[in-house]
């Protein structure tokens, strides 16, 4: 939906759109995905470092949803990429974006997982290297293919072959 209001409205666009997106990521992500990662874990240490995570997932949403909610949102296109203009200073968050997002990745048993957190890592330093202007978008853009191999592990799991 950000590409066609930025295609239609000539590279730059705010509102609605360019906000729902940021909030999805610095606010549901944090938490959604260690708490994916806890509902897979078994072992009670691991889970309690998931934990851990979680609550500081929880932590950077509610620091995150203070900075960005309120704040206009803006998107454009440079280098055919997305780049965001927002306020995000939760620089007393718990743990920082990258390690909520990863971290839990790491604590988990299942070797898959942690595979997932290694490729997610890597994505992320090539984007940060590459794409540091649009890092919010390129990585998440990478993401979104990186889920395709968690789909590819459940559906193996699921038959027995993992």
């Amino acid at each position: 939906m950000i590409w066609l209001s930025l295609l239609h409205s000539g590279n730059h666009t705010s509102g609605n759109w360019p906000g729902y997106y940021i909030a999805f990521v610095y606010i549901v992500w944090p938490v959604l995905v260690p708490l994916g990662i806890l509902l897979l874990e078994k072992q009670i240490i691991r889970r309690l470092m998931i934990m851990v995570i979680l609550l500081g997932g929880v932590n950077h949403a509610v620091l995150a949803q203070s900075y960005i909610l309120p704040f206009h949102i803006i998107a454009r296109i440079i280098n055919a990429c997305i780049a965001y203009g927002y306020v995000y200073p939760p620089h007393d968050a718990v743990f920082p974006y990258e390690v909520v997002t990863c971290g839990a990745f790491f604590c988990s048993s299942n070797r898959m997982i942690i595979l997932l957190g290694c490729i997610f890592v890597f994505a992320y330093l090539i984007t940060d290297y590459f794409y540091s202007y649009a890092a919010t978008s390129v990585w998440c853009f990478f993401s979104a293919l990186i889920s395709g191999l968690i789909y590819w592990y459940f559906r193996r799991r699921d038959r027995g072959n993992v």
